[in-house]
């Protein structure tokens, strides 16, 4: 198999203080690399077509733009640039149905792409908050290239041994072990889960670069990643912090003790929140002040519950209408929102969906339908609507 490249920089590619303007994804300090590792946020009320916001935001052509059907939270299509996405609900727009705004959706790979085309986190930042974006996950990852810190080992050291003083209520620990030889390729330590608003993930990034045949430095003995993962409210705040603190280094890292810390056991004492913090731990923290982060109603819960029901209930909740669909009244669907539901459900039924449904009909006495049958349905429907309109 052929070998990938290092994938960790062997020199400072950033600046030395993570509160200018020129930081772009890695900043060194004491053997510690910080780095933006995903972006995701929804821009509701942009107007211009997609190629603009990649100029706006990238500096990028529409020469340089791939346009590609891909079906992800309810979008249908992506404008991309290498791993920098831009997705967009085409369908919804041509059925004249609410519109699901714009939606960045920047993965690791995404925001090294974004580092290759001398973009400031900075600049990029701002845009996105003076265009209004909504945040929905935003990670900030630490690597730190040496044991005089955090290792995996003394990570699970402390969560055996009681030694850990946290906001969360588990921790979730995954071995990934290669079945050829029963070799281990790497321990990852979750604290908080994927649906909560902050998220801490250790690893051994190492261990991972090696399992993927990355050409790792001989001069690299360690490697353990802490990542940062914010969503919603929380990842707003963070870009802000971003933006306008002083030191986000200080920021970010207030932030992590305030949820986490681990401490040295006490047997005299019961009272964990006495109990002194880890020397590797205070070292890493550097002494800086414990910052809670703001839960924010950014948007509010009856716009939140429109969107899930689009997204997460309306292929379920048509599949049921077909089943029984001669007994529903068209007054009781005389709604453009109603009309959208089952305008989203239609476009994920299948071949299979139809199955079911038909042998659901046929048990209680009802003509079975085909997929050409469900589409004239739904353009009656919508103009029942228009009627009422």
């Amino acid at each position: 198999m052929k070998q990938k490249n290092l994938g960790t920089p062997t020199t400072n590619r950033g600046v030395q203080n993570t509160y200018t303007s020129k930081f772009r994804g890695f900043s060194k300090i004491d053997n510690q690399y910080i780095l933006i590792d995903w972006i995701q946020c929804t821009l509701m009320n942009y107007d211009k077509p997609v190629y603009s916001l990649f100029k706006d935001l990238f500096g990028l052509s529409p020469l340089h733009i791939v346009v590609e059907p891909y079906h992800l939270f309810g979008y249908d299509t992506s404008y991309s640039f290498k791993n920098i996405r831009i997705l967009v609900a085409e369908y919804r727009e041509k059925e004249g149905l609410s519109s699901m705004g714009t939606h960045l959706y920047i993965t690791g790979s995404g925001c090294r792409d974004i580092e290759d085309l001398g973009i400031s986190y900075f600049d990029l930042f701002k845009k996105l908050i003076n265009l209004g974006a909504k945040f929905t996950r935003l990670d900030v990852s630490i690597d730190s290239f040496d044991d005089k810190y955090y290792t995996m080992e003394k990570v699970v050291s402390c969560i055996r041994n009681g030694e850990v003083r946290t906001k969360f209520k588990n921790s979730i620990e995954f071995n990934k072990t290669y079945l050829k030889d029963s070799s281990n390729n790497g321990l990852t330590i979750w604290f908080g889960s994927r649906a909560s608003e902050i998220q801490f993930v250790f690893y051994d990034k190492l261990k991972e670069r090696e399992s993927q045949n990355y050409i790792v430095s001989n001069d690299i003995k360690y490697w353990t990643r802490l990542e940062c993962r914010f969503r919603d409210s929380y990842a707003l705040e963070v870009a802000n912090s971003f933006v306008n603190d002083n030191d986000f280094n200080n920021f970010l890292k207030g932030v992590i003790v305030y949820y986490l810390d681990f401490v040295d056991f006490n047997a005299t004492d019961s009272n964990k929140s006495r109990w002194l913090r880890k020397s590797w731990w205070n070292d890493f923290i550097d002494n800086v002040s414990k910052i809670k982060l703001q839960r924010v109603n950014v948007e509010k819960s009856i716009s939140k519950s429109r969107r899930w029901l689009n997204d997460s209930v309306s292929h379920t909740q048509f599949m049921c209408f077909l089943s029984d669909i001669e007994n529903i009244s068209c007054d009781c669907i005389s709604s453009k929102f109603i009309y959208s539901l089952l305008k989203n459900g239609s476009l994920k039924i299948t071949d299979r969906d139809l199955q079911f449904i038909n042998e659901y009909r046929l048990s209680n006495g009802l003509v079975p339908l085909d997929l050409s049958s469900v589409q004239d349905m739904i353009r009656d429907i919508k103009d029942v609507i228009l009627e009422k309109v």
